[in-house]
């Protein structure tokens, strides 16, 4: 991952520190439902879908940012930020009109879904992380859902179809993202990077990186 800034769109990207070591899906990545819509000519395995352990190809906006109610942090954060406690789920039913949704189930007097990640995880992999909004405006059923930024089990394991990194690292990212700047993650294999980079205006990058 590597981390740029601009003061506008006329301006230059900047660089803002070294590169961050991440995993991404267990079985690579997939065009995703962004920012950007998906290429009309690919194939059915080239596309995000619900459960395929890839993680989302292409431009995302980010937040709210969500931490665990049983770890505190003193940290204060510039993105939306909400704190989940054991009623916090997210929905991962297709047929559910909450899918894709994370949510206080507390709330929620018919509950529609039959799967969902519960936020409360006995590991530590949600103590804090951010919501990467893929499939989000609005969710098409069987998309893919629930895709965060999140703490990573190590370098070596994928995840499910979240970015993952270490818990120092990623909380570093959390406190140096700002609402003001309309933040987004950018998601791609580095040849599609270099095929779009003119088209999407994205920062200056190489192979080595």
């Amino acid at each position: 991952m590597h981390l740029f800034e601009r003061e506008s769109i006329e301006q230059p990207f900047v660089s803002c520190g070294p590169a961050i070591p991440v995993v991404v899906g267990q079985r690579g990545i997939a065009w995703g439902l962004g920012v950007h819509s998906v290429p009309d000519d690919l194939s059915f395995e080239r596309i995000k879908r619900e459960g395929d352990r890839k993680a989302p190809a292409g431009i995302f906006r980010l937040g709210p940012i969500f931490i665990d109610s049983r770890f505190p942090l003193s940290k204060e954060f510039r993105m939306p930020t909400v704190i989940v406690d054991e009623y916090w789920e997210a929905i991962d039913d297709p047929e559910s009109r909450f899918y894709n949704q994370l949510l206080n189930a507390s709330s929620i007097e018919v509950k529609d879904w039959r799967s969902s990640e519960i936020m409360h995880r006995d590991d530590e992999l949600y103590r804090f992380g951010l919501v990467i909004q893929h499939n989000s405006d609005p969710a098409i059923p069987g998309g893919g859902s629930c895709i965060f930024m999140h703490s990573w089990r190590g370098n070596e394991k994928g995840s499910y179809g979240c970015t993952a990194l270490d818990s120092s690292s990623l909380l570093g990212v959390l406190s140096w993202l700002d609402p003001r700047k309309a933040p987004l993650i950018v998601q791609l294999p580095f040849k599609e990077f270099r095929i779009r980079a003119g088209e999407w205006n994205l920062p200056a990058l190489n192979s080595s990186n």
